[in-house]
């Protein structure tokens, strides 16, 4: 008894999806394999493990800080590349440099400076009256 038997396999690919932010807003921008999203947070989907390229690019006045969502160890890298294996979301953080006047510094220092040299002043007129 020969009988012909047709098998049909289906195949689907595996996906996830990785969702980007940044903070704060207006901090800077995620570019995903080259790209930039256009607004955030946004949502891209890739094969199960495929290779995404991130690069974090602060805004002018923005330094990047480091990422939140991306495998330990790599937090302060950037660019970064993850792997997808599930869904990902992945945050680059900004921050302001400091704007410490650092001037003050200088202030403080020439004003512990000319007390210390007028204090020494006062404190010789003051010992040559009363030893006189």
């Amino acid at each position: 008894m020969d009988t012909t038997v047709t098998v049909e396999a289906v195949f689907v690919e595996i996906t996830y999806t990785l969702t980007v932010d940044v903070g704060p807003r207006g901090g800077g921008d995620i570019e995903i394999n080259g790209i930039a999203p256009s607004s955030y947070p946004d949502s891209f989907t890739f094969a199960q493990g495929a290779s995404v390229a991130l690069e974090a690019v602060p805004a002018d006045g923005y330094r990047f800080d480091h990422w939140s969502g991306v495998p330990s160890g790599s937090e302060k890298d950037n660019p970064t590349t993850i792997t997808v294996g599930s869904a990902t979301e992945v945050t680059a953080h900004f921050t302001e440099p400091s704007s410490f006047p650092w001037w003050l510094i200088l202030v403080g220092i020439v004003a512990f400076l000319l007390a210390l040299v007028g204090g020494r002043l006062v404190y010789r007129l003051v010992i040559r009256r009363t030893s006189a």
